[in-house]
């Protein structure tokens, strides 16, 4: 407490007031009373102040003062005027109650408002806290503007005087089913009955048809409220009605595919297999020398054009067939694979061997597996140096505890080293007289991809070569 005379000039200080300004008494005491108000520099604040007790009467109010050392703070302050018989003030009597660390804790706790309210706003998604009666007490920026781009649909400002639950309630009754499910499943959360509902759903705008979701979550507090997020998912949505239609035309041109893929198996390679038997016929009753070397060439051009089929259809097999895991018996699957392959003609005078060490059960896709090898050792049985003794070929498979490691080796005629970065490309041929329809290792490198493996190949001209999975 303090005391002035009519001009402001300190009469008389307590004990507390001089702790609170660290002023000692002698140091204040005939002092003017600005010398504990230069902390406060708002000039309008203090001339109303003056004004109020200048007239007699009382004013109360939060003030800064500067202590002596030149920290500022806070009071919470009562000024009392003494009037004499002219009703004009000759003393002022000042109570002040120190309020610095009430007014630091408000000043954080609006920092912390301003910065939820910041965070709030940020967020693209609509947001809404209503209470148990279904009364939006607060929203962020995004929901006023939806409502301020929508005919205001939606609450502005604080949201008074907006009942979600009657606007929800009164759409279900002209015929909104989703506003009903909405209604049911916000009180599902205010309940307790469950901790979230969440809801996707179209709605009509000015800017033509839209569609949201809905999130709404229970909101920890005292009272029982729930927040609710809207989150325009229009873009989403029309990205999956796009998809779905190309999903579909995609399964249409599949289809198509499956009746392509089986017309050339049925209507291309039957007729080859007639001609096949009628060459069979000229070569067996024919004994002229021209005659048998042009059955020879149409035998050849055919078997090339039937390989040619048989990749294709392989192909198309091996990237539409879905993967179907089962436990494979390596060495028959390898055996039975030589031994078809060991029959034909282009593998007379080559020696196959088998190395199989199945130490760890193994499981793959069947028909992947199978039409790798086939095309292996097709490549390798094509590739035969016909002028080695001892041409052969040989298959390596070791399981492992996760994995399976296969190598087919020939004593061919090797591949350049230039050209071996190439090899597994669609349609790429080596230079030389063996034909071939370029994908066959095209159709191995995707088989072995599809199955979760690698391929790479060593190959040296006039050595041989190795493929290892």
């Amino acid at each position: 407490m303090a005391t002035t005379d009519h001009r402001g000039i300190i009469t008389h200080v307590n004990d507390n007031f001089c702790q609170i300004s660290k002023y000692s008494r002698e140091e204040l005491l005939g002092q003017d009373h600005r010398i504990i108000n230069s902390g406060y520099n708002d000039k309008a604040f203090i001339r109303n102040l003056w004004r109020t007790i200048a007239k007699g009467g009382i004013w109360r109010g939060e003030m800064k003062n500067k202590a002596k050392d030149g920290v500022t703070y806070w009071v919470d302050t009562t000024i009392v005027p003494f009037v004499d018989e002219n009703n004009k003030p000759y003393q002022y009597i000042a109570i002040r109650a120190d309020i610095t660390q009430k007014k630091r804790i408000e000043q954080e706790l609006q920092k912390s408002e301003q910065f939820s309210r910041s965070v709030l706003n940020s967020l693209s998604a609509h947001i809404a806290v209503i209470d148990s009666g279904g009364n939006i007490v607060a929203v962020n920026s995004a929901w006023e503007e939806f409502g301020r781009h929508n005919g205001a649909t939606a609450p502005t400002g604080n949201g008074h005087h907006y009942n979600y639950f009657d606007v929800c309630e009164k759409s279900y009754q002209l015929g909104d089913h989703t506003a009903g499910e909405v209604l049911k499943g916000i009180k599902s959360v205010l309940n307790k009955q469950t901790p979230h509902y969440y809801l996707e759903y179209p709605c009509e705008s000015p800017n033509g048809p839209q569609w949201f979701a809905m999130l709404a979550r229970e909101f920890y507090g005292e009272a029982a409220m729930v927040v609710i997020a809207h989150q325009d998912i229009s873009q989403r949505k029309r990205a999956e009605t796009e998809l779905i239609r190309k999903n579909a035309e995609l399964q249409k041109t599949n289809f198509e595919l499956d009746r392509f893929v089986y017309s050339v198996s049925h209507d291309l390679r039957s007729p080859l297999t007639a001609v096949l038997g009628l060459v069979s016929f000229i070569e067996e009753e024919t004994l002229e020398p021209d005659t048998l070397l042009h059955a020879q060439m149409i035998r050849a051009r055919i078997a090339r054009l039937d390989e040619f089929i048989k990749n294709i259809l392989d192909y198309s097999r091996s990237s539409r067939m879905g993967i179907q895991t089962e436990r494979i018996d390596l060495r028959q699957t390898i055996q039975a694979v030589v031994t078809a392959l060991s029959g034909s003609k282009e593998s007379d005078g080559i020696r196959f061997e088998v190395d199989v060490n199945q130490s760890q059960p193994f499981f793959s896709d069947r028909h992947s597996v199978t039409t790798l090898l086939e095309n292996l050792l097709s490549n390798a049985i094509k590739f035969t140096d016909k002028n080695k003794d001892d041409a052969h070929i040989t298959i390596i498979a070791h399981t492992y505890a996760n994995q399976l490691e296969l190598a087919i080796k020939d004593n061919g005629i090797g591949i350049a080293e230039e050209s071996q970065g190439k090899i597994f490309d669609m349609f790429f041929r080596l230079s030389g007289a063996v034909p071939g329809s370029g994908l066959g290792l095209y159709i191995v490198k995707s088989i072995v991809e599809k199955i979760g493996g690698t391929i790479r190949v060593e190959s040296q001209i006039g050595l041989g070569t190795t493929f290892i999975i």
